[in-house]
């Protein structure tokens, strides 16, 4: 196995991290986030530009605008036409695009207020800082989907290597060292988490065997280090 050095923090602050990963998952992952608009928690997240789509269809979407957002990136908000009732926010980015959504419930102005007072700091070479801005603010917590999370996997995978994945959540549930396993009998995936010291808990999905997903998250964990 072939390990590659990539470095990498979460959207919501926090240090910066270098690890070894396999070289057949991609530099640059997936992310997502949580910030509270005032109504409940709502997930936001960075897609890579090699997997960004764009499904805003004129007979399910209209875009209402285009405006500079805190940062100064500019957003685009697409309105719903369809039931139940949403927006979307898309952030344009050099390496990709972040997004979140407002709920109906919630109407147009708090998705104005969120492009407004939701600071995206664009980074070229992986994930973009998020700042909320009052009235909005974090919403990290151990509650299921509450969670951060960064994921590097191969979209479209030949083989079981590169249908590996692997995830760190944070805040993790397991202790230091602490490992937990789950199997899907329908897919043949294995889930196998490992719990970091530094309250991370990092997962490995793939249709390996134990032994051979173990060696992975090893490796990773063992080199991981705040930069």
């Amino acid at each position: 196995m072939n390990l590659r050095q990539v470095e990498l923090s979460f959207m919501l602050a926090g240090p910066t991290y270098q690890l070894n990963l396999p070289d057949w998952l991609p530099e640059v992952p997936t992310a997502s986030c949580v910030v509270e608009f005032g109504s409940g928690g709502r997930e936001c997240g960075f897609i890579p530009m090699r997997d960004v789509v764009l499904p805003f269809d004129a007979d399910h979407w209209k875009e209402l605008s285009t405006q500079k957002g805190a940062n100064d990136i500019p957003v685009t908000v697409y309105e719903g036409l369809k039931d139940p009732k949403q927006w979307v926010l898309r952030w344009q980015l050099s390496n990709g695009d972040f997004r979140t959504h407002v709920r109906g419930t919630e109407g147009v102005d708090t998705a104005w207020l969120v492009v407004a007072r939701l600071e995206v700091i664009d980074n070229l070479r992986g994930l973009p800082a998020v700042i909320p801005h009052y009235p909005l603010q974090r919403a990290i917590s151990r509650r299921p989907g509450y969670q951060e999370r960064i994921s590097f996997g191969v979209t479209n995978p030949t083989s079981a290597e590169e249908g590996t994945g692997i995830s760190l959540v944070r805040p993790g549930f397991l202790s230091p060292g602490q490992r937990s396993s789950s199997e899907d009998v329908g897919s043949g995936l294995h889930l196998r988490v490992l719990g970091l010291s530094s309250g991370i808990d990092m997962e490995c999905v793939s249709a390996l065997e134990y032994g051979l997903i173990d060696s992975i998250l090893d490796a990773a964990s063992n080199s991981m280090v705040a930069a």
